[in-house]
């Protein structure tokens, strides 16, 4: 079984700068994290191909992301955790792009990898929040996808627990498949130093425009469906007031300030 996971480097979300000109995050101006959804991903998938091991089988994880040189740190980290290759899509073509666009270089790159049977991806990234690249991937792919996932096992095939509406769903899922999930599967893991050390010295892999065969109308801003119009801080409202004695004293006063059109203070 061979397996990928797709992840992404974001702004640390504490220290998130918004250029005002462009519309775009300063990326460069804080440090990067390995978004928290995609370490679910991450973890799933390593469990996956454990239980695939455990069955008899051959299995490979690769760990794919796109992003400037920097991001190879999420894909350091994702091999300590279990990825046995990384692989990184590097070029200024690939720069500005919306999930379209981002969508599309990542499932150019699974097909140049090729062969997975399944390719996990996180719900959404903390820098943008769309919850789009699984599915956009999946529908590149022409592949089967199941969104709001928290659980995947091996059995006859491949079974899944999601999320759907307020409710669990165990499907049955064929293969090759998009698993996107849910980033609820949290809580600290501790990686022995050993396995950080480990992932350092394997090799990644870069792959740029070039090599994916693409051009630069179908990348980065060239490429997105969408555009980034205006970035505003939400103006603040006027500050509530407290009411002061019992229950029908207080609903008095809110009565009046409704009538003479102050409501909007309380």
């Amino acid at each position: 079984m061979k397996i990928a996971v797709c992840i992404k480097q974001v702004p640390d979300t504490d220290n998130v700068k918004i250029d005002r000109k462009t519309g775009t995050l300063r990326r460069s101006e804080v440090p990067g994290i390995l978004n928290p959804a995609d370490l679910t991903a991450i973890r799933m998938a390593a469990r996956l191909k454990k239980e695939a091991e455990e069955k008899g089988e051959e299995t490979s994880l690769t760990a794919i992301t796109m992003g400037p040189p920097a991001a190879c740190e999420v894909l350091r980290e994702a091999m300590a955790r279990g990825a046995d290759k990384g692989i990184l899509l590097c070029d200024r073509a690939f720069a500005g792009g919306d999930t379209w666009a981002t969508s599309l270089v990542l499932s150019e790159a699974v097909k140049k990898a090729g062969g997975f049977s399944v390719i996990f991806a996180g719900k959404q990234t903390t820098d943008g929040e769309t919850g789009h690249v699984g599915p956009q991937l999946a529908e590149h792919l022409k592949m089967a996808q199941v969104t709001g996932t928290f659980q995947v096992s091996l059995d006859s095939g491949l079974t899944v627990k999601r999320i759907f509406d307020g409710s669990l769903e165990t499907i049955e899922c064929r293969t090759p498949a998009v698993i996107v999930c849910t980033g609820i599967d949290g809580g600290f893991q501790s990686l022995p130093i050993g396995r950080i050390c480990d992932a350092y010295e394997k090799p990644l892999t870069v792959w740029g425009l070039r090599e994916l065969g693409m051009t630069e109308r179908e990348t980065g801003r060239n490429g997105s469906k969408t555009e980034v119009r205006r970035t505003f801080m939400p103006e603040s409202s006027a500050k509530g007031i407290m009411l002061q004695g019992n229950l029908d004293e207080m609903a008095r006063t809110l009565a009046e300030k409704l009538v003479k059109g102050k409501g909007s203070e309380y």
